[in-house]
């Protein structure tokens, strides 16, 4: 009785370089040969690159769990707990830019200042707010995550004290010996808006920063700006509207009333009468040290990874020196810079020399103390000390 002949049916496909078979080829030729799978397609078209069994197991995997995507209209975004329409009209280069490593802030006195601030923004757009804070507490960065997750249309004015205003506006120019009046950018972006890709104008949010050093000449320009129902006057004594739903955001590092611990020297008192122009205000605080440290790890993933414990003994050192601070035991400020002036010098120390010695937190920690005088030196060292393991700034 003859035994029977078995026919097996090879269904896999073969490599045309070397005739290897798998149910999927794209790692094979690339660690065999070399070549990407678009690499080896474009040299042999339409050869096969998976099996049929290969290619039903992943639709069976994925069935079910694909959607559609949303039409551009009703495409939406959370921010801090709102749900918030996405504006695809406005291309990335007309928002604020989203901030390098940005989180959002998820607990605290931090998620709730920032949950009201965002709240006055977005819940009516002819509210003006005054933000203000210690320095680091993500005053700026916060309006410029925002503007960039909802795609919202959106400039800045730097406040340099002493600075013209004047060429954000309107300057007087000469052109073949005639003068006439160049208006600058931010006028056009309050007066007119700014146009989406879908040829809708727009208005814009403005982000004055360091408002509070401002000096009586710059504030003047936002006196009537800032009334209800915003105007500006013209070179030529018009008053001009502004675009419907042009929104004014200014941070600060006071309450317009002055830096009474006399740290931000340039920070000045704001009239009142400005200030009333402010339909809302918001003080902002230092993050939770979860949120913070989040940040920090992602900034600085050498030392997240192989010095982990760095960064847990920072939390404690961190929080007691921003208490000293706040109760005027020390005269310094201890900002989300300032930690990245630490990590930074620790992530360097990993970088270049390849390893974390006895000396390296004492070393890290002065890339900070060493802007501090000697008294107040000694003060933060005493506190920081406590946090840290091994007495890590104990003097030689």
């Amino acid at each position: 009785m003859s035994t029977p002949t078995i026919e097996i049916q090879e269904t896999r496909p073969a490599c045309e370089i070397c005739g290897h078979r798998a149910h999927w080829l794209g790692d094979h030729v690339l660690e065999a040969h070399g070549l990407s799978i678009a690499e080896y397609l474009e040299a042999h078209p339409n050869a096969p690159t998976a099996s049929d069994e290969a290619v039903a197991k992943l639709a069976a995997s994925i069935s079910g769990r694909r959607a559609a995507a949303p039409m551009p209209a009703n495409l939406t975004t959370t921010v801090m707990g709102y749900t918030q329409p996405v504006d695809v009209g406005v291309p990335a280069d007309l928002c604020l830019p989203m901030p390098r490593h940005w989180k959002w802030a998820s607990k605290g006195k931090a998620s709730e200042a920032i949950k009201d601030c965002f709240l006055d923004i977005l819940g009516d757009e002819e509210t003006d707010v005054w933000v203000w804070g210690m320095p680091g507490t993500s005053k700026d960065s916060s309006i410029k995550a925002l503007c960039a997750s909802l795609r919202i249309a959106s400039v800045i004015v730097q406040i340099k004290p002493g600075q013209d205003l004047a060429p954000l506006f309107y300057v007087r120019a000469l052109k073949d010996g005639n003068t006439y009046y160049e208006y600058g950018h931010v006028w056009k972006c309050i007066t007119e808006g700014v146009m989406g890709t879908d040829g809708v104008r727009r208005p814009v949010l403005v982000l004055i920063s360091d408002f509070d050093r401002a000096d009586p000449a710059q504030i003047e320009w936002f006196r009537m700006i800032l009334e209800e129902g915003g105007r500006i006057n013209g070179p030529d004594g018009r008053v001009f509207n502004l675009f419907p739903g042009t929104r004014f955001v200014a941070t600060a590092n006071t309450n317009g009333s002055g830096d009474e611990r006399g740290r931000m020297v340039s920070a000045g008192v704001i009239d009142s009468s400005i200030m009333d122009r402010f339909n809302s205000a918001v003080e902002f605080k230092y993050m939770h040290w979860d949120d913070e440290s989040n940040i920090l790890r992602s900034k600085f993933p050498l030392v997240a990874e192989q010095n982990p414990t760095f960064i847990d003994q920072l939390g404690g050192a961190t929080s007691a020196l921003r208490k000293s601070i706040d109760r005027d035991d020390l005269y310094a400020e201890f900002s989300h810079r300032a930690l990245c002036s630490v990590m930074g010098r620790a992530e360097r120390i990993l970088k270049v020399e390849g390893r974390w010695g006895s000396q390296s937190s004492r070393r890290a920690w002065r890339a900070w103390l060493c802007k501090l005088d000697r008294d107040n030196s000694d003060v933060a060292k005493a506190i920081i000390d406590s946090h840290m393991s091994g007495g890590a700034l104990d003097e030689d």
